[in-house]
């Protein structure tokens, strides 16, 4: 996947008109739907200048993509009624996507696969070091999936003695306002990977990134759990809807 078309679906947080088909001689087929939109939604995408496209039109590209045939147009329309965001759509489940808005599975696939390389690629960067204190990297690969969830999860970065990422895992899914932690776990699979230092992230569904009381504490506990173990807690992310918090930059850890 192009970083320029990343970018593209990066940008856009918008719902999905029939386009062009090609016919077996290779000429576009006519209908009233292709006489105002000439070429492929895909293409249009694909080409975009840096300005972008608006959301529905990103979405109708990518289901373009997964299946030329579907009322793409429709369906994105569809999708960003019932998910409200681009990001939100190729971050639900194969399950909501197939049950919510009816798609083919084979659609629902082709999205999460686009979403999963995505992933990849932003996750590329700190795979090969996480800049401590500068977060933007780290908070584009985890905000990704994190800022749509509709409860709190609480993800765990171990990183090795030169801040490379050695595993990112979900330790816990909670409430809408809550997330259990356990640093007991937390320092056990440290020790188990190796870990030199370890980054706590988790969501505010809200959108609001600002750190509760509780926030504060219980990434405190995990702090003092790890130094007993010469871990250090390099910081305690909060991701919200347009933003982050850092516990380390509040002076809070």
């Amino acid at each position: 996947m192009s970083g320029k078309l990343l970018e593209e679906i990066r940008s856009a947080d918008q719902p999905v008109e029939q386009v062009a088909r090609d016919t077996p001689d290779g000429q576009p087929e006519k209908n009233a739907d292709d006489l105002d939109r000439p070429g492929n939604p895909a293409m249009a995408l694909a080409t975009a200048d840096h300005n972008g496209l608006p959301g529905i039109d990103v979405l109708e590209a990518l289901l373009y993509v997964a299946d030329p045939e579907a009322k793409c147009r429709q369906i994105a329309e569809q999708a960003l009624t019932a998910f409200g965001s681009v990001g939100a759509v190729l971050s639900a489940s194969v399950h909501d996507l197939t049950t919510r808005l009816g798609v083919k599975e084979h659609i629902a696939y082709a999205l999460k696969a686009i979403y999963a390389g995505m992933r990849s690629i932003l996750c590329e960067s700190i795979r090969e070091r996480i800049e401590i204190g500068s977060f933007t990297a780290l908070i584009d690969y985890v905000g990704l999936s994190l800022k749509h969830e509709s409860v709190e999860v609480l993800r765990v970065l171990y990183l090795d003695r030169n801040n490379r990422l050695i595993s990112d895992e979900e330790a816990n899914r909670g409430t809408v306002d809550h997330v259990p932690l356990y640093p007991r776990e937390i320092v056990r699979r440290a020790l188990e990977l190796g870990a030199s230092a370890v980054i706590l992230v988790h969501n505010h569904p809200s959108g609001d990134p600002t750190p509760s009381a509780l926030d504060a504490s219980l990434s405190q506990e995990v702090q003092r759990a790890l130094s007993v173990m010469n871990i250090p807690l390099h910081d305690s992310l909060i991701v919200g809807r347009h933003g982050f918090a850092s516990l380390r930059s509040l002076r809070k850890l």
